[in-house]
């Protein structure tokens, strides 16, 4: 049987393949290579063969970069691996809260859930509300890497355009995502990138009626000065 720093060291080779343009060795024989890389994700018991930080910090950049479409294609116009939506995103969440002090792999966590929330509508599904909510309450109280603070605000975004189009969605989207938009625009006052993504999810909360009554006027007056 391997030992952990083999796999490790395996996992890390693999991540660099799927990096580089060999993602097909990924994808060959029904996504045997995705499918394999998801069920290691995700093995937590027994405790001692959860992945180590740098085994899932390898495998969530595998799934991450295979969930975005080869070549110029627009997301919608590829068809996603049945393999992401079956496995059940859900599974993903847990993850990342377990490696939360890891910035890298919650880094590769958010962007697995913004590209396959941007690609399928059964995936959209999945990153549901409470899915995004643990990402929150886990992340909102750390200062984290504008890169990161970057994707935040893009899944948020993915959520306010697309899960929470009707307003009765709309008022399932806690308070928490708009105190966390401000607070990202608070800590990132000079990052021109956080700036634009926090001020579209403001913009695109405000259209909502049920956001009125939230202190969202109160919020923009607080940034302002």
């Amino acid at each position: 049987m391997p030992t952990p720093s083999v796999v490790e060291d395996l996992c890390c080779v693999l991540f660099v393949l799927a990096k580089y343009n060999c993602r097909q060795l990924f994808l060959d024989r029904d996504c045997i290579g995705l499918d394999t890389a998801l069920f290691l994700l995700v093995q937590s018991s027994p405790p001692s063969r959860r992945p180590t930080e740098v085994m899932a910090r390898s495998l969530l950049g595998i799934v991450s970069l295979l969930s975005i479409p080869a070549g110029m294609f627009a997301p919608e116009q590829t068809p996603l691996p049945s393999c992401y939506t079956t496995f059940g995103l859900a599974k993903v969440t847990p993850v990342i809260e377990t490696y939360a002090n890891n910035p890298d792999i919650v880094l590769w966590g958010i962007r697995l859930l913004r590209n396959l929330a941007t690609r399928d509508a059964v995936a959209r599904d999945q990153v549901n509300r409470s899915g995004i909510e643990h990402i929150l309450s886990s992340l909102a109280k750390h200062r984290g890497a504008p890169a990161l603070r970057v994707s935040i605000l893009e899944l948020i975004y993915v959520a306010f355009t697309t899960n929470y189009t009707r307003l009765n969605q709309v008022d399932e989207l806690s308070t928490m995502v708009l105190n966390c938009v401000t607070l990202l625009l608070l800590d990132h006052e000079d990052h021109h990138a956080v700036q634009v993504l926090a001020l579209q999810n403001l913009v695109m909360a405000s259209q909502h009626g049920a956001y009125r009554y939230l202190g969202i006027n109160g919020w923009l007056t607080a940034i302002v000065w």
